[in-house]
């Protein structure tokens, strides 16, 4: 188990550590993702670390310490998206110019079968552009009805995860696919 704790820790130290180098190669930019997934191993990393790591006590210590700032850092990459965190945009009371317009954007992820309860979010918010990622033929024959409020459209919905449905309540030029 000694072994197994040093291997998931240095894993843990360097995945934390990989995303500060400044480049765009994949396999360095995947880690910027899974943050929480990151620290929960460096949590079970330190714990395991207190509990097997026992050669030299500087190597405990040592360990423990950059375990704890990578669990440290990933904390603070995930803080911002929990309600621990405060709002940074407030509601606004003001109401709508003239000049300005709504709009909404959904991954809808074509497996989803919940296409009512998408329907009742666009009914509810109402938006003059309604753009949908994702969507295969099945979901844009579901969403027709959405036609009625939005005169203007492009549909492109496929069956590989990389349709797209766009519903506007102002005209649109010049549209046309690619």
């Amino acid at each position: 188990m000694r072994y197994f704790t040093w291997i998931i820790s240095i894993f843990s130290i360097i995945v934390t550590a990989l995303p500060f180098i400044q480049s765009p190669v994949w396999w360095i930019r995947i880690f910027d993702f899974p943050r929480l997934q990151i620290a929960i191993v460096c949590l079970i990393s330190i714990i395991l670390c207190l509990i097997y790591v026992k050669e030299k006590k500087v190597y405990q210590v040592l360990l423990s310490s950059l375990l704890v700032i990578a669990f440290g850092y990933q904390s603070s990459q995930i803080i911002v998206y929990t309600p621990l965190y405060p709002l940074q945009a407030k509601h606004s009371n003001y109401e709508k110019a003239s000049d300005s317009f709504s709009l909404m954007t959904a991954n809808i992820l074509m497996t989803n079968q919940e296409t009512e309860a998408f329907k009742k979010q666009v009914y509810k918010y109402n938006p003059d552009i309604l753009v949908i990622t994702e969507p295969n033929a099945a979901w844009e024959l579901k969403l027709r009805e959405l036609d009625n409020s939005y005169p203007y459209s492009i549909k492109y919905p496929l069956e590989n995860t990389y349709g797209m449905l766009l519903y506007s309540k102002l005209p649109l030029n010049r549209s046309k696919l690619f």
